[in-house]
């Protein structure tokens, strides 16, 4: 793995909400600058691409229901129908886009307070391993941290 990292270009990171709180994730930061310490590091939020997406939807609707109201001014019947329909989507929209506003806000909001004692592992024996391998290639978990 150590070989694959130290000639690898760049490091794609999908930032989530619970990114930096899983150990793991860290360590795979932590080893690609150990390897490659003139790499380029990546952040990419996920948040911002399924935000897009729903307002390329939003949007969809949106001209739908313009069109439903160009069709109930010339007079057609099938128009308030299907303009409700059209519109029924957008209650899913703005919910969602107000769940990923708040994932932007744990996202921040984690990186400004990240603390490498908060993060979670699953086993007891990759967190020393981990913790060890961190403490050994920076020398100390503070220098990782900075």
């Amino acid at each position: 793995l150590g070989g694959f990292l130290s000639i690898s270009k760049e490091l794609l990171v999908l930032l989530s909400p619970t990114y930096l709180s899983r150990l793991w994730c860290l360590f795979e930061l932590a080893a690609y600058r150990k390897a490659n310490p003139s790499g380029l590091i990546t952040v990419r939020p996920l948040f911002i691409e399924q935000q897009v997406f729903y307002l390329i939807i939003g949007a969809t609707f949106a001209s739908t229901i313009i069109w439903g109201i160009f069709a109930w001014r010339a007079g057609l019947n099938t128009s308030i129908p299907l303009t409700l329909l059209a519109l029924s989507p957008l209650l899913f929209i703005v919910h969602t886009n107000r769940k990923l506003m708040m994932e932007k806000h744990q996202t921040i909001s984690g990186l400004k307070k990240f603390n490498l004692a908060d993060v979670h592992c699953r086993l007891d024996k990759d967190r020393v391993f981990i913790l060890t391998a961190i403490s050994q290639w920076y020398g100390s978990e503070e220098s990782f941290v900075d």
